[in-house]
């Protein structure tokens, strides 16, 4: 069966009302399935059957989604069965179906076989690395979201090591359902986190995500995991790259990373923030330098400086108001309780100076 995509269902025009779109009824807990035998049975739905031909091929779903509560202006008359979520709007970790208002299937996700070898990674582990990519991305494009996040999924995957995790993250491609491939777009950036820069090449494959805000170094060597960068064990985003149609291949994208690298062997450890901020911009101001870049293309460029800042502070655990609170501290505006020295410590004079220029200038907190 043919899966529909988000670029196919998206529109701006008025929404088809769900009117009589057939839901199970009754309550019901989520039930641990068999992976492979799950996707066997999803197999053998075909669009056009029957709401209770699922029901009887796979029970009662986990969770039932109307694509709008994400996607408002979804030009859809479906809703859609989700299995092995663990909450309503929770990534469907089986995959599952969609039920048009007539109770009949419009279309599957999940569907067999599974390629996944059978105790390569324990089921728990499985959809613990599905949700994690699912959580990751902030909104489209894989963007960084919360850059601790990216720490603890890039730890997950060391953790199970590379022909685990390779698999893991492919397993998303196959059971995630049209609007959230967002999710392995994330993944492949945070491949470019986990695995090393082989020494024969110098740098990491290009993934293909399409027309960055800022090219790499002119050396691709001084920008080996590019779009990525990582100081002191910190990941940090260069350039958001830009998605071109469905020409990006972001399954493509992590096989070519494995194929020519090998993922760490020991978790990633984040220094303190103010080291990593200053190792950081020194290595990137040395490449603006070197590339003659100007302030529209610079990787300091003052625009750029506070997310690097915020990136590194999140790393060390702090949440939006910890920000604000060691941000205004920057300023001069010391705040009462609070001790902004252990996000500080080891940033460079200058940097500091700059930081404090850009966020009294900017007053992030107003648009956080």
């Amino acid at each position: 069966m043919t899966r529909l995509r988000l670029s196919h269902l998206i529109s701006v025009a008025v929404f088809v009302p769900l009117i009589g779109c057939a839901t199970p009824s009754g309550s019901h807990e989520p039930v641990f399935r068999d992976r492979w035998q799950f996707a066997a049975a999803l197999d053998q739905l075909q669009e056009g059957d029957t709401a209770s031909r699922v029901l009887e091929l796979l029970g009662r779903p986990d969770d039932v989604f109307d694509p709008r509560e994400t996607h408002p202006g979804n030009h859809v008359d479906h809703v859609l069965w989700c299995y092995g979520c663990d909450g309503h709007g929770s990534f469907p970790t089986l995959g599952g179906v969609a039920i048009n208002r007539d109770g009949r299937v419009d279309d599957v996700f999940g569907e067999g076989p599974c390629p996944l070898p059978r105790g390569l990674v324990s089921e728990t582990d499985l959809r613990q690395i599905l949700r994690l990519m699912h959580a990751g991305p902030s909104d489209d494009f894989g963007s960084p979201g919360d850059p601790l996040l990216m720490v603890t999924f890039v730890n997950h995957l060391i953790a199970l090591g590379e022909e685990a995790a390779v698999a893991a993250m492919l397993e998303y491609d196959r059971v995630a359902p049209y609007w959230l491939d967002d999710g392995l777009c994330w993944a492949a950036f945070a491949c470019y986190v986990a695995f090393e820069v082989p020494a024969a090449t110098g740098r990491l494959p290009d993934g293909g995500f399409g027309a960055p805000a800022c090219p790499p170094a002119g050396d691709p060597k001084l920008t080996p995991r590019f779009p990525m960068h990582v100081v002191e064990d910190t990941p940090y985003f260069l350039a958001i790259a830009y998605r071109i149609g469905s020409e990006v291949s972001y399954a493509q994208a992590i096989r070519d990373v494995a194929d020519s690298a090998a993922l760490r062997t020991t978790p990633l450890r984040p220094g303190p923030p103010g080291v990593a901020i200053s190792a950081l911009l020194a290595e990137l101001r040395a490449i603006d330098a070197a590339d003659h870049r100007t302030a529209g293309d610079a990787f300091a460029h003052d625009g750029y400086v506070h997310g690097h800042a915020e990136t590194a502070w999140r790393v060390a655990g702090a949440d939006y108001a910890t920000l604000e609170r060691v941000e205004r501290t920057l300023i001069g505006q010391p705040q009462s309780g609070f001790a902004a020295a252990p996000l500080l410590r080891g940033l460079d004079e200058g940097d500091r100076a700059l930081l404090s220029r850009i966020i009294a200038d900017s007053k992030p907190w107003e648009w956080r």
